[in-house]
């Protein structure tokens, strides 16, 4: 089988679910996320994605974010991987500031009112850069082997990029692009433009693996939560997430791909989905809690993972 693998947003909290998904698919199914023939990675994925064609597999990725110990000679200790601690978010990012340059950015105000709403943020303070500089000893100039494919979006005419290893984009500047959220991070200039987190688009941009001609897409989908509240800010987001996913997976069907979808427990889905929400405190707990709900969706995965 042709296999893709898209690794949606979500922060911290969308790397603790994919961590947990991974290391289950390996350890109950024994299918191992590095296998696959493509990854596409948004936000939080573009980093999950990377660390997997570096050869990290899913069990070390779980073993990293619940802070378990790893042997002195493991690659993550000797690169000095970690997940980077960002500043805070606060409700002053996300204000809007109709300033004639944010006005000029509403054309697509009728067709996409979400990106409006984005292009009216005022412009991000946080550089993400140097919280991603522990990336540039393990990757150095190159792309690692394998399809990866990282998402993000251009500033100005919201128009979605996606980053394959061709054209000179060096990996750490797309994976810190495909993460700065507009208002909060500060864009990320390559070449003459500027970029913003792929999450503005879509919490997957799954369709961009229409035309590959899966067999199995597999979807890791952390603001997307398959239970939860729906009221509050939590709530239109993850309406908005819900809406786009299940476009996308309906695009992909058509093409003739299986899709199977795996979403993130509530907790934990409410804070991939709120930026205002932190991940528990106890990041074992929420590991472990995001294992246990994998492993309990849709039976037909082990049938098709077994034929991968």
């Amino acid at each position: 089988m042709k296999t893709g693998l898209v690794l949606g947003g979500g922060g911290l909290a969308g790397v603790s679910f994919h961590a947990a998904a991974l290391a289950a698919l390996e350890i109950d199914l024994g299918w191992d996320a590095r296998g696959a023939d493509v990854i596409l990675g948004t936000s939080a994925g573009a980093l999950t994605g990377a660390l997997l064609r570096l050869g990290v597999s899913g069990t070390d990725l779980a073993a990293l974010v619940s802070g378990a110990p790893l042997p002195a000679k493991h690659f993550l200790v000797r690169h000095g991987v970690h997940l980077p601690e960002l500043p805070a978010m606060r409700w002053q990012h996300f204000v809007p500031r109709p300033l004639p340059r944010h006005i000029r950015r509403l054309g697509g105000a009728l067709t996409s009112p979400a990106s409006a709403l984005f292009r009216m943020l005022p412009d991000g303070q946080v550089d993400l850069r140097p919280y991603f500089d522990f990336l540039e000893d393990p990757l150095g100039d190159e792309w690692p082997p394998g399809d990866l494919r990282i998402c993000a979006v251009s500033e100005d005419d919201h128009e979605l990029v996606v980053w394959g290893g061709a054209g000179g984009v060096h990996l750490t500047d797309a994976i810190v692009a495909s993460s700065s959220i507009p208002g909060y991070a500060t864009a990320v200039v390559i070449g003459d433009r500027s970029f913003v987190d792929g999450g503005v688009r879509s919490p997957t941009n799954a369709d961009v693996l229409i035309h590959d001609n899966l067999d199995l897409a597999l979807v890791l989908s952390p603001m997307t939560p398959d239970s939860g509240s729906n009221l509050g800010l939590t709530g239109i987001l993850k309406r908005w997430a819900g809406r786009r996913l299940a476009r996308e997976v309906r695009m992909l069907r058509r093409a003739g791909t299986e899709v199977i979808v795996l979403r993130s427990p509530a907790a934990l889905g409410r804070a991939a989905t709120n930026p205002f929400v932190s991940l528990h405190k106890r990041p074992r707990g929420a590991v472990a809690e995001a294992f246990l709900s994998v492993g309990e969706q849709t039976p037909r995965l082990r049938e098709l993972l077994g034929e991968a």
